[in-house]
């Protein structure tokens, strides 16, 4: 078995990877877009836009929902 030095010691994800940053609620500029965990999947994790320093909207139902601002939330770099 052969071995692969250069590929076992730097592996980068693929280059179409979707990268997210963890924020707290509270960082999260007014009218940004935010998600709920990493999942890249969009029908599993829907984007939610900061309305007010305690609300979200959820932009595929154009429902409220109520943060703390200690929550932990991610942006897409």
């Amino acid at each position: 078995m052969s071995n692969n030095l250069p590929e076992d010691i730097y592996n980068p994800p693929s280059s179409t990877a979707i990268d997210f940053e963890e924020f707290r609620f509270s960082e999260v500029p007014m009218e940004e877009l935010f998600w709920l965990n990493k999942n890249a999947n969009y029908n599993q994790n829907t984007a939610h836009r900061k309305v007010s320093e305690s609300e979200g909207l959820n932009t595929k139902t154009q429902t409220l929902h109520n943060f703390h601002p200690r929550n932990t939330v991610f942006q897409k770099i």
